[in-house]
Parts: structure tokens; C-alpha cells; sequence
């Protein structure tokens, strides 16, 4: 007789865990260098906020269903009707952020917009959802994203070639990539 292996419930949430920061944290890296090497001047500090908020590694969030009639301004919703919240449209509205398509990080230093968090309880800004169904891995994808960029920054230049700006093209699809691959020159430096 054939044992089969099963996965729990836990090992399930892990595995996925693992598979979908293995999917968005290059996306979000990614969009992280682009705006620094076209930004020089700006602070590591703020860069993974403003980043998230103008690339989202997912620009929409998961399906949710109405669970009554309901209206939105003038909009009516239906009791069943699956429901997706835009984030790029969310993360870029006029009347919250000033000038929202440009890269400004530093807008998260200062005292008005420098308590504004990532983690779902600031619905300006929601890169990873709200609520009981925000992405469970939060904590882990901004410690790795912070981790990683830093060790980038502190090991390498990077520069693009002849500093020319980095095409911002944005790709279509579930996730939100570059719609061309990010070319930069990245040299090590040299560490006393």
C-alpha cells in the first residue's frame, strides 16, 4: 500500500507565502532601482513607500464580493457583485498626493504624510490590500525589501549607461512589471 504525503494547512500558507514574494519582490526591487537611478538625489529611507505607492507590484487587489446592495457616490453595487479596488488609480488620486505621478519619497518625511504606513490601515496607500484579506506576508516582504535594497546600495553603483534616464514603462498584467527589462551598469564598490 502507497503512503501519500499531504500538505496541512500551515504548510500551504507557507508555500504560498514563499511563492508569492518570490513573484512580487523582484517586481518591487525592480521599480525601486529604475526610480533611484533616475533620483539620485533621494533618501533610502522613503524610496520602498513612494515606490510601492506608484508601482504597486499588484495594481489591483484581490476579488471581494458585495455582501448587500450597497452605493458608492452614485454607483449602485448589487448584493454579489465581485468587487477590485484600483490601486494604481488609489495610490496616484490628486485630491490626497501632491503631484502624484511624480517620484517624491521625500513626501514621507515629513510630518503631514511621514506616519503614512504600508500595512492596510492607511487606505491612501494599500500596496498590499486592507483588511482580513491584506497579504499575510506584509512584515516579511517590507523587511526584505528594505534588507535587499540596502545591501544593494551599500555594495554596489549602479549607474545606467551614459546616465541616460531608465525607461518607465509600465507591462500589463496580474502584476505590475516594467514593460522593458531594467538595464543598469552595476560595479562593486570598494569597502574598507
Amino acid at each position: 500500500m502507497e503512503q501519500g504525503f499531504s500538505f496541512g494547512r500551515g504548510t500551504d500558507l507557507g508555500l504560498t507565502l514563499i511563492v508569492v514574494v518570490a513573484l512580487t519582490t523582484p517586481i518591487a526591487l525592480t521599480w525601486m532601482l529604475a526610480n533611484l537611478l533616475n533620483n539620485k538625489h533621494v533618501l533610502e529611507k522613503a524610496v520602498v513607500k513612494e515606490t510601492l505607492g506608484l508601482y504597486p507590484p499588484g495594481p489591483a487587489t484581490i476579488p471581494h464580493e458585495a455582501v448587500e446592495d450597497s452605493y458608492i457616490a452614485s454607483y449602485h453595487i448589487p448584493k454579489g457583485t465581485r468587487v477590485l479596488a484600483n490601486l494604481r488609480k488609489l495610490h496616484r488620486d490628486p485630491s490626497i498626493w501632491l503631484n502624484p505621478d511624480k517620484f517624491m519619497p521625500e513626501i514621507f518625511l515629513t510630518e503631514e504624510t511621514g506616519g503614512v504606513a504600508v500595512l492596510g490601515q492607511h487606505f491612501e496607500l494599500i500596496p498590499f490590500g486592507s483588511g482580513r484579506r491584506s497579504c499575510p506576508g506584509i512584515t516579511f516582504a517590507l523587511q526584505v525589501l528594505h534588507l535587499a535594497l540596502a545591501r544593494i546600495l551599500q555594495g554596489f553603483s549602479i549607474t545606467t549607461q551614459m546616465n541616460k534616464p531608465v525607461d518607465k514603462a509600465e507591462g500589463l498584467g496580474i502584476t505590475l512589471v516594467k514593460a522593458t527589462p531594467l538595464e543598469a551598469q552595476i560595479l562593486p564598490c570598494n569597502i574598507l
